[in-house]
């Protein structure tokens, strides 16, 4: 709910009319359909050329705060690779290799990202 909220709440701040904020509000609603057994690719949208957007903006973000807080941010670096190599091991542990190469990608979409914005400056 509180994602839901935030969503709308930045569209509205940015302006937007009224059905643009409602659409943030309910976009995630069909989640729900998971609960009853149809699979999560089908209900939220997760493809791949939507999560490479998401991955290459996740590791754009984490470009800027290494540039904005200098040595302190260095630590942010390991972030990416961390967070693959959980589900990595998870993906490996729970054996579902069907999502590996998630991961793998998740991993390299974020460095690149990553290495775009501090490349920019």
């Amino acid at each position: 709910i509180e994602h839901l909220m935030q969503t709308s709440e930045a569209i509205r701040k940015d302006g937007h009319p009224d059905w643009f904020v409602l659409t943030g509000l309910i976009h995630d609603l069909g989640k729900i359909l998971c609960l009853f057994g149809e699979p999560q690719w089908a209900v939220v949208g997760d493809t791949f050329p939507v999560a490479k957007g998401q991955w290459l903006a996740d590791g754009e973000g984490l470009g800027r705060m290494i540039r904005k807080y200098g040595l302190r941010g260095v630590p942010l670096l390991v972030l990416p690779l961390a967070a693959g190599l959980r589900g990595l091991v998870l993906s490996a542990l729970r054996r579902e290799p069907r999502w590996i190469p998630y991961y793998v990608c998740f991993t390299i979409f974020n460095y690149a990202g990553m290495a775009r914005r501090l490349a920019a400056g």
